[in-house]
Formats: C-alpha cells, sequence, structure tokens
C-alpha cells in the first residue's frame, strides 16, 4: 500500500508537473505568439513610420518645388514688368524726341514762311522804291542823280542782305 500511495503521490505529482509543463508551454507558446505578433505590429509601425517620413519628403518636395516654380514664377513676371517699363520709357523718351523735332520743324517752317513772306515784302517795297527812283532820276536825268541812284540801290540790297543773313542766324538758334 505504500508503494501504492507513493504511486499515487508520484502519479499526481508527474501529473502536476505535466500539467505545469503545459501551462509553462502554453504560456511559452502564448509570449512566443505575443512576441512574434510584437514584432510584427514592431514591424508594421516601422514601416507606417517609414511610409509617413517617405510621405513628409514628398510633400515637403513638392511644397519647395512649388514655392520655387511660385518664385521663379515671380521673378518672371517681376523681370517682365521691369522690361515692359523699360521698353515704355524708351518708347516714351523717342515719342518725346520725334514730338520735340516735329515741333522745331514747324517752328522753322513757320519762320521761313514768314521769312519768305517779309522778304517778298522787302523785295516789291524795292521794287517800288526803285521804280520810283529811277523815274525821278530820269526825269532829272543828271549823273549826279544816277550815282546817287546806285547808291541807294546798293544800300538798300546791302540792308535786306544782312537782315536775311541776321533772320537766318537767328532762326538756326531756335
Amino acid at each position: 500500500m505504500k508503494t501504492r500511495q507513493y504511486s499515487e503521490k508520484e502519479i499526481e505529482r508527474l501529473q502536476l508537473q505535466l500539467r505545469d509543463s503545459k501551462v509553462r508551454e502554453a504560456r511559452s507558446t502564448e509570449i512566443n505568439i505575443l512576441v512574434k505578433e510584437r514584432v510584427k505590429i514592431k514591424r508594421q509601425l516601422e514601416l507606417l513610420a517609414v511610409l509617413c517620413i517617405q510621405r513628409k519628403k514628398r510633400e515637403l518636395m513638392k511644397s519647395k518645388e512649388r514655392e520655387v516654380q511660385s518664385t521663379e514664377m515671380t521673378n518672371a513676371l517681376v523681370k517682365e514688368r521691369e522690361e515692359m517699363k523699360k521698353e515704355l520709357h524708351e518708347e516714351k523718351e523717342k515719342n518725346v524726341l520725334e514730338l520735340e523735332k516735329e515741333r522745331k520743324n514747324l517752328v522753322k517752317r513757320k519762320n521761313q514762311e514768314r521769312l519768305e513772306l517779309e522778304i517778298r515784302a522787302i523785295e516789291e517795297f524795292l521794287v517800288e522804291k526803285i521804280y520810283e527812283v529811277r523815274t525821278f532820276f530820269f526825269l532829272m536825268k543828271g549823273v549826279l542823280y544816277i550815282y546817287i541812284y546806285i547808291y541807294i540801290y546798293i544800300y538798300i540790297y546791302i540792308y535786306i542782305y544782312i537782315y536775311i543773313y541776321i533772320y537766318i542766324t537767328c532762326d538756326d538758334n531756335i
């Protein structure tokens, strides 16, 4: 009986050990599964972190590209605006010069027309006076009068040419 009791106790003890062993094994298996799941989750988290980082980098690069493009576009627009300002300024200066030249030509033409009218008037006046003097001298028929006639005639023409010379030189300064 003692052996039997001893055997039963031994069997119980072995069964307990087996059960403990199975529980430990089950725990170990469960722990291994949990560790594997943890490792798997950790890998997934790392992959997600890498993917998030890559996505953020892509977004940042796209943002930088847009910013660079925006800056380049702004610079191009500013440059184009400056070029347009420059062209407008050059065109304005050109137009001002053309208008000034046209004004000078107009003034010159006007002065030339006025000069021509004055010269014609003076010539008509001189011709009239010369005819008067000639008729007077022919009536007098004297040599002295002929010299006076020539002197007056020369004096009048000198006066006309001096007047014309002064008038032309004054017009050139305008």
